[in-house]
This record gives C-alpha cells, sequence and structure tokens, in this order.
C-alpha cells in the first residue's frame, strides 16, 4: 500500500491543509470517511485523536482550537453524525473559533433517492458555520479546478473577518485504493490584510507585470497616480475595456490586437498580473488574461474570485493602499514605458491596415469613437455592440458604462433613464442593438424622462450576436440566418425592420426620430446626433444594417494581422476538409 487515496478530492484537500499548516484533527468512527482518515494517517504529519460521538469531537475541537490558537479538523462519516456537531459548531461561531468540520459522505447523485444512510447537508443553520462547500467526487479536470477553489474558499474563511467554523461535505466512492505515493502540486491561494503588510509577497524588478482592470467605478486621481507610479517602477501596462474608467499614462485597449484570429501576439505572456475591479467587457482579451503565471486580486471584498484560473494571492484591502504599499520603497525612479510602447506599436500597426468596412456596427463605432463629446456619458450594449465598439479607443476621457456584471440585454434602457435621472444637465448616449432595445424600450414612456437621452439602435431584425460566423449557432446551421432567426436569434419580430414603428412610438412619447440606412445617410445625420449644445428633444436614432454586412465587417477587422504559421495551419486544414 502507499499512502494516499486515489480519490483525487482528497488529495487536493490534504496538501492544502498541509500548505495552510493546520496539522490537529479529530476523528469519529464511521465508514464513508475512512479513504481521508487512512490517508492522513499514512500521511504522518498530522496530529490525530479519536473521539466516539462527533457532539463530544466538536466540542473538544472548540477547547483545542481556543487554547493552541491553531485551527482544527473533525470529520465524521454519513447519516446524521454529522447533525451531533451543530452543539459544539454554534459554540465556535458564537466565539469565531476555527474549526474545519469534514463531513463525508456518498456520492451526491444519490441525494433524495432514498438511499441508506444519506442525507442532505447542503443548508446549514444560519449561525453554525460561516461557510459551507459540497466537494463532489471527482472526474475530471473541471471538477479538479471546482474542488481547488472550493477547499481554498474554506480554508481562507476560518479566519476571515475574525474567523469561525466552516463545513466541506466531502463525496467519497469508497475505494481501497491507497496506491498514490505523493500528494499532487495544488493551487494555493492566500488571502493579505491591511494587518500582515510584513508578509506581502515581493515583486522583482525586472518581472514582466501587467494590470488588468475590469468594470470599476471612476478612478480618484490619486488612484490613477499610484497606479501610474507602480507602472512607471515595474514598467506594466494596465489592460482595460471601455467599462474600465482608467485614463491614466499606461492604458491599454488592446482588443483590436487580440481579436486577430491569425495572430498569436507574444506580449501577454505576463509573469504577474494584478487584477482589480469587477467582470471584464472583452471576449477575446479574456483568454490572453489566462497566460499569466499567476495572479493576484485586489478588492475590499476579500472574496476568492479566480477568473483566469492561476490566483495566487488575495489582497483585501483598498486598491490604493496596494499601490501605494508597493510603490513607498521607489521614491524617485526613471519612469519605465517599454511594454507599454511595445503594445501600443503593435496595436497603431494594426489600426493603420484596417480596410474599408461595410454599413454595420463596427463602422459605426470608428466613425464615432473619434469625435464622441467628451461633455457627455456613454452606454453599451452588451454582446454585438459592446464587441463592435471595444475595437476602437477614445481620444480623450469619456465615462462609459455597460451592463457587463451579467452581460443581460434586459436593463439596458432602463440604466441609461437612470443615469439621465441623475445628471439631468449631461446628455447621455446609448448605442444599442435591436433585440436590446425591443426588450426595455416601453421604459422610454416614463413621465420623468428629460431631454437629454440620445439613443443610436442598430437594427439589423433579428439578434446579430446568434447570427456573426463564430457563434455556436452559425456553425450548427451552416450559416443559414432563416433557420438561426426562427428559435435563437428570435429574428422577423418587433415589426420586422419596420420603418414606421419605433418612429411612430418616438414621436409619441415627444422624442426627436432619425433614421439611416447606409453610410452617406448616417454621415449626414450624425453632427446633430452629437450635438450636445442642442436643446431639442431627446433622440433615438434608428440605424438598418444587414446581417451579411456584420459579418463581413466583423471577418475583416479579426484577419488584419495573419502569421505565417497560423496561415499555413489554415491552408493545411482546408484541403484535409475537401477530402
Amino acid at each position: 500500500m502507499g499512502k494516499y487515496s486515489v480519490e483525487k478530492s482528497i488529495q487536493i484537500l490534504i496538501a492544502i491543509l498541509k500548505a495552510n499548516n493546520i496539522r490537529k484533527v479529530i476523528v469519529s468512527p464511521g465508514t464513508t470517511n475512512i479513504s481521508l482518515v487512512v490517508s492522513m494517517v499514512n500521511d504522518g504529519s498530522f496530529e490525530m485523536y479519536s473521539a466516539v460521538d462527533e457532539r463530544g469531537a466538536a466540542y473538544i475541537a472548540c477547547g483545542l482550537a481556543s487554547e493552541s490558537g491553531e485551527p482544527v479538523v473533525i470529520t465524521c462519516t454519513g447519516s446524521t453524525a454529522s447533525r451531533n456537531y451543530y452543539p459544539g459548531l454554534t459554540e465556535a461561531f458564537y466565539r469565531k473559533l476555527p474549526i474545519l468540520a469534514i463531513t463525508a459522505s456518498q456520492d451526491f447523485v444519490r441525494n433524495g433517492n432514498l438511499s441508506p444512510q444519506f442525507i442532505d447537508r447542503t443548508q446549514q443553520p444560519k449561525d453554525s458555520v460561516l461557510l459551507s462547500v459540497q466537494i463532489p467526487i471527482v472526474r475530471n479536470s473541471a471538477d479538479e479546478y471546482d474542488a481547488t477553489i472550493k477547499i481554498n474558499r474554506a480554508v481562507t474563511e476560518l479566519f476571515h473577518h475574525g474567523g469561525g467554523p466552516v463545513h466541506i461535505n466531502l463525496a467519497s466512492s469508497y475505494t481501497n485504493d491507497f496506491s498514490v505515493e505523493e500528494l499532487p502540486s495544488v493551487h494555493i491561494i492566500n488571502r493579505h490584510t491591511y494587518s500582515d503588510q510584513k508578509q506581502y509577497p515581493k515583486i522583482e524588478l525586472g518581472k514582466k507585470v501587467g494590470i488588468i482592470i475590469g468594470n470599476h467605478k471612476t478612478f480618484s486621481v490619486q488612484l490613477t497616480e499610484a497606479i501610474d507610479n507602480f507602472c512607471a517602477i515595474y514598467d506594466a501596462v494596465v489592460i482595460v475595456d471601455h467599462s474600465s474608467h482608467y485614463w491614466g499614462n499606461y492604458r491599454v485597449l488592446p482588443t483590436i490586437l487580440t481579436c486577430q484570429g491569425a495572430h498569436n501576439s507574444k506580449l501577454f505572456d505576463f509573469e504577474l498580473l494584478i487584477h482589480i475591479g469587477e467582470a471584464h467587457g472583452d471576449y477575446y482579451t479574456e483568454p490572453y488574461m489566462k497566460r499569466a503565471k499567476e495572479v493576484w486580486r485586489i478588492s475590499e471584498d476579500g472574496e476568492i474570485r479566480d477568473t483566469f484560473g492561476v490566483l495566487t494571492n488575495l489582497f483585501e484591502m483598498t486598491e490604493l493602499h496596494f499601490f501605494d504599499t508597493y510603490n513607498k520603497n521607489f521614491q524617485e525612479v526613471n519612469p519605465k514605458h517599454d511594454q507599454r510602447d511595445l503594445f501600443y506599436k503593435e496595436i497603431n500597426d494594426i489600426y493603420d491596415q484596417i480596410p474599408e468596412l461595410p454599413f454595420s456596427n463596427i463602422w459605426i463605432a470608428q466613425q464615432i469613437i473619434p469625435q464622441f463629446p467628451s461633455d457627455a456619458c456613454l452606454e453599451l450594449g452588451v454582446s454585438n455592440t459592446m464587441r463592435s465598439w471595444t475595437f476602437f479607443d477614445f481620444k480623450s476621457e469619456v465615462y462609459v458604462l455597460a451592463n457587463t456584471g451579467c452581460r443581460g440585454i434586459d436593463g439596458a434602457i432602463p440604466t441609461l433613464v437612470g443615469m439621465s435621472l441623475a445628471d439631468p444637465e449631461k446628455i447621455h448616449f446609448a448605442v444599442m442593438g435591436d433585440l436590446t432595445f425591443f426588450y426595455s424600450f416601453n421604459v422610454l414612456g416614463n413621465r420623468h424622462i428629460g431631454k437629454n437621452l440620445r439613443i443610436l439602435l442598430v437594427n439589423n431584425g433579428c439578434g446579430e450576436e446568434f447570427n456573426i460566423y463564430s457563434n455556436r449557432a452559425y456553425k450548427i446551421y451552416d450559416g443559414d440566418h432563416e433557420k438561426i432567426n426562427e428559435f435563437i436569434a428570435a429574428g422577423n419580430q418587433t415589426g420586422t425592420r419596420s420603418k414606421q414603428l419605433v418612429k411612430h412610438f418616438a414621436e409619441d412619447i415627444g422624442m426627436k426620430y432619425m433614421t439611416a440606412s447606409n453610410k452617406e445617410e448616417f454621415t449626414q445625420l450624425l453632427p446633430e446626433f452629437l450635438n450636445t449644445e442642442s436643446e431639442s428633444d431627446s433622440i433615438i436614432f434608428e440605424v438598418f444594417t444587414d446581417v451579411d454586412e456584420e459579418n463581413t465587417a466583423l471577418k475583416l477587422i479579426r484577419n488584419i494581422r495573419i502569421d505565417t504559421s497560423s496561415a499555413i495551419k489554415g491552408k493545411i486544414k482546408s484541403l484535409l476538409g475537401r477530402k
């Protein structure tokens, strides 16, 4: 016999416990937790105790944790054994004692099927544990990743915000195979707070560092300066999308580069990626961020968010504190911007090669962004609109909003209305497709709306997102728009690109209506639409585009830079496909 069970979840759990120096374990008798207990005994580094009944075991853990100042593991079998932990766990909850209850379970698929000695442990009394996680039997790499993140969350929660008891419900396959000799190398996540500043990991000068900012509130001058100083010290760049709101000296909007389907940029091989803000709105850039060797996240909420799969350190603090702390040892430096300049060069090379695009959402973005008024704000619809407008960057600071938290289409217009009510003196622009518009356009009838709305409706009569050549629906139906629109893209509804429906609605609610169906008409009307000095009524500018031209525009802009190796692979793939 080797040391450890072949059950991957048990190996991961033991490795994470050891990495966090959790050694004290109180075991109650049973069958379901045998794989875990035998593996712990064979490991030889755990301080093991036996307790006959679970209620007593939980209270012993209270005393042991209180006196030693260390976390204590308690583990039991299935059936009602775990229910007897509640009195002791409740005591630990109110005393903030770090007790980790690991309850062993049969395969979760037996839940609700009257399986002997199986009970539902998915819900715990509010004042018994700080966190409860369910770890199913690991059957693939996705399960392994899920188990690793959940166990990290559970273990770090033992000391979070003063600490307390935590629960892990661990499914077992009842294997008797203990042939694994060594524990796997596992993903360990460390949480840092203001109080342990001396233990913050170091950043070596010369390491390739990047910062990625998701959806973020408006930056203060102090925070922008702190990030700029950090970048100047470590030669870092700041990767953004339009909802990031960072306008410092190291801003890089890389979408025109990351979207290139046949080009693999080497600029994104970060040794350290620092993650701030919330969800990122750029689908093309996110996979490049997963190349980073490790990620540090800075967030006041202290929650583990492993967006890019390699989170190692979580800093529960303000972003300003983090950057000031890492800047303080470098009062006078020669600002570095080599990495930023490399990004600018490659991005500008692609911009210089953009061909003439057909009349489309992408072309519209190309025309508006360079001349968008800086005294206004802009809301972008998600999916096709967000993608189209992220290909280009503004010339100066513009407040851009998008519902990237969930990326749903249901709240674009109500969100715009709320913004306009908060600042009635500012013009609020919005760009969205027809599905997004018609989902909530009834809100435009609200009697509180003023004259400060400018809505650009890109109407192609369907959900364009499902009709683009890279979408699953397009591939499944081999580009047949009629089939895609029937039930996937909700095409041929809401007036079927009627030239009268939105016009009558706009005029009936007191808004001005404008429309264009080609580049010439659009160009003629654009100055009036962008004029923020005008005292006219709110405007709906409906632009009719074609699905095929939208697709053509996307293909053109994604195939500007083509690597030789990618071209060869594509040619071979094409030839093989003919066979």
